[in-house]
C-alpha cells in the first residue's frame, strides 16, 4: 500500500466525490488532524495520475498504458471533466488500440453511464465491423446485458446467422463451460444452453436464417 498526501481544500474543490465525503463528515480526522481515505480499487500508479490532474488540470495520456483503469478511477472520484477528456483522447488518438480492446471497452462503457461518448463510438465500430466482437474469443466475457445491448441494434452489418452463432458461442462459454463437441452433449446440456440464451430469442430474426 502506498500513501499519498494532499490538501483537503484542493480535493474538495476539484472532486465532487471528496467534497461529499468531507462535507458530510463521512471520514474522521486522525490525531495528526489529517483525513484518511482508503481507495483499494485504485492502484498507486493510477492515483498518481489522478492526483496530478486534480492539482494541475493536466495529465500525460500519451505514455499511459492503463487508460481503462484511469478512466474508471476518474469516474469513481466523479472527475467529470477528466472522464470526458480521457474518452475524447481514446476516440481521437487511440483508434487502433480501441479496436484491439473493443470488447472490453464496450463492456465497461455499457456499465458506466458517464462513458456515453466511448459507448457510442464502440457501438459505431461494432455496427460497421461486427466481426470485431462476433468472432472475438473475448465475447464469452461479456455480461448478458451488454451483449443484449449489442444484439438489439438494428444497424449491425452482418447476416443474422453470424449473430446467432455468436450468441451460441457466448452461451457455451459461460460458467460451467459446455463441451465444444456438441456430439457428446446430454439432453441436460442442451437444456442448459437454452436457459442461458433464451433472453436473446426475441431479438434474433430467425426467419432470415436459411
Amino acid at each position: 500500500m502506498e500513501i499519498f498526501r494532499a490538501h483537503s481544500v484542493i480535493l474538495r474543490a476539484r472532486s465532487l466525490h471528496f467534497r461529499t465525503l468531507l462535507s458530510d463528515n463521512l471520514v474522521k480526522r486522525e490525531q495528526d488532524e489529517c483525513y484518511t481515505f482508503v481507495k483499494p480499487h485504485i492502484s498507486p500508479n493510477v492515483f498518481k495520475h489522478i492526483l496530478k490532474y486534480i492539482y494541475t488540470g493536466m495529465c500525460d495520456l500519451e505514455n499511459c498504458d492503463f487508460l481503462i483503469e484511469l478512466l474508471v478511477a476518474a469516474d469513481e472520484l466523479i472527475l467529470d471533466g477528466f472522464v470526458k477528456h480521457i474518452q475524447n483522447y481514446i476516440i481521437l488518438n487511440k483508434t487502433f488500440w480501441l479496436r484491439e480492446n473493443l470488447v472490453r471497452l464496450f463492456q465497461i462503457s455499457s456499465k458506466h453511464e458517464s462513458f456515453s461518448e466511448l459507448r457510442e463510438t464502440c457501438g459505431q465500430q461494432i455496427s460497421r465491423s461486427p466481426d470485431l466482437i462476433l468472432r472475438s474469443t473475448d465475447i464469452v466475457y461479456l455480461e448478458k446485458r451488454t451483449l443484449l445491448t449489442f444484439i438489439k441494434r438494428d444497424d449491425i452489418a452482418t447476416d443474422e446467422i453470424n449473430i446467432w452463432n455468436a450468441v451460441i458461442k457466448w452461451g457455451m462459454g459461460q460458467d460451467f463451460k459446455l463441451d465444444d463437441n456438441i456430439e457428446s452433449w446430454t439432453k441436460g446440456d442442451f437444456e442448459e444452453l437454452k436457459i442461458r440464451v433464451q433472453d436473446f430469442f426475441p431479438y434474433i430474426r430467425f426467419f432470415t436464417i436459411p
